[in-house]
């Protein structure tokens, strides 16, 4: 079990610093973003992902996201 709970805590390590890359698509950042809370807890809840998915993205589109207001992350991959 050492090796998942050090699998699971890189993963979130990675998660809190994450950002979306310049040349980065909003489907490859979420993916991303998406899978890394997948490995730290599979029954992590949507609203987290959410706000991991916002913390990351990029500044000219985290206005536009955020007036959107986006419930699930399904909604977030569509409106970004």
């Amino acid at each position: 079990a050492f090796g998942s709970t050090k699998a699971q805590q890189l993963a979130f390590e990675k998660l809190k610093w994450y950002k979306q890359t310049v040349n980065q698509s909003i489907t490859q950042y979420s993916d991303t973003i998406l899978e890394l809370c997948k490995k730290v807890d599979v029954a992590m809840p949507d609203s987290l992902k959410l706000k991991y998915l916002m913390t990351g993205i990029k500044d000219s589109l985290k206005v536009h996201v955020a007036l959107q207001d986006p419930k699930t992350t399904a909604v977030f991959v569509l409106i970004a």
